[in-house]
């Protein structure tokens, strides 16, 4: 029964560490909102759970179960059981918000005025076509265009026809500076350009495929993006016939998805750690839970394929369960 009490003291130490932890880092950079946001946040989190962790203690406290009462034994083993999954969710709950709100102040510290960059090039773009310089005034679009996309703030899920565009745009400018070493294919159910994806999900998967599967190719590389809806699922497949993965790596990859967690795509990791895909995947669980995400399949020499499963959901409707 002892062992119980110092579990119940945790849970205000995790509460203040979490709050001091969130105002120093945004009181260092001036951030006063997003540390009123963390504290409101983590209060809202915490103060349910422990006026039903003192309801606990307090019973702990006068239940005293003796070794001769087998019925008290068993109650203080059942609170005991109770206490600890209490005390994990919590955990969880905290490390989700922190590392949600860490996210969001890197954000805020990285940004530069965005209209800054728009006219800047604008202005680019503008020249390039008085110059008679197409290329150069398309490519400037394209950046412009992404960068418009990258860090718009009007909601987390978009279309999947303004994902494709954000692709399309991407690839425009890496067929440019890669010259003639790959094309892009798509094969795509239009129907479907209306349900809903979380913002920049197929982006990294694209670059994955770029600078993993068809870097060792000279020449002939082809990226497929397909759309297409599978029983109760929405299966976006992105497909290159680059040099594959042996299938002790295509484990360890699947692996780490299964694992998914928040210290499997700490921002950290190095490139190349598969860090692009686990952020996918574990996003998109987050977004609609573990039925959904990435499933990775590939054969040395032939290529690599991803397909990224989510719910049919357009705006406005509810989550659609898989059949």
């Amino acid at each position: 029964m002892r062992r119980l009490f110092p579990t119940l003291f945790t849970l205000p130490l995790y509460a203040a560490a979490a709050c001091a932890a969130g105002l120093c880092a945004c009181a260092k950079e001036g951030l006063r909102l997003p540390a009123l946001l963390l504290c409101l946040l983590l209060l809202g989190l915490l103060l349910p759970i422990l006026s039903r962790l003192a309801l606990v203690e307090a019973i702990l406290r006068h239940a005293a179960p003796r070794e001769e009462d087998g019925q008290c034994l068993s109650t203080a083993e059942r609170l005991r059981n109770l206490l600890a999954e209490t005390n994990e969710n919590t955990r969880r709950q905290v490390s989700t918000a922190l590392a949600d709100t860490q996210a969001e102040i890197g954000a805020l510290q990285s940004q530069i005025n965005p209209h800054f960059l728009y006219n800047t090039l604008d202005s680019i773009r503008g020249q390039a076509l008085i110059d008679h310089s197409p290329v150069i005034a398309d490519m400037t679009e394209a950046l412009s265009v992404l960068f418009r996309y990258s860090i718009s703030r009007s909601g987390d899920l978009v279309t999947l026809r303004e994902e494709f565009r954000c692709v399309e745009k991407y690839l425009m400018i890496q067929q440019f500076r890669f010259s003639g070493k790959f094309s892009f294919k798509k094969q795509i159910d239009g129907h479907l350009l209306s349900c809903l994806i979380p913002r920049l999900t197929l982006q990294p998967i694209v670059e994955n495929a770029i600078y993993h599967g068809l870097e060792t190719r000279a020449e002939g590389g082809v990226i497929t993006l397909s759309l297409e809806q599978y029983g109760g699922y929405l299966v976006v497949r992105i497909s290159d016939n680059g040099s594959g993965m042996t299938e002790s790596q295509l484990l360890a990859i699947n692996e780490k998805l299964r694992v998914s967690s928040l210290a499997s795509v700490a921002p950290t990791a190095k490139k190349g750690s598969g860090i692009a895909l686990g952020n996918v995947h574990r996003r998109i669980r987050l977004a609609f839970g573990e039925s959904y995400g990435l499933v990775v399949s590939s054969l040395p020499g032939s290529g690599t394929d991803v397909e990224v499963m989510l719910p049919i959901l357009h705006a406005g409707d509810q989550k659609e369960e898989p059949a």
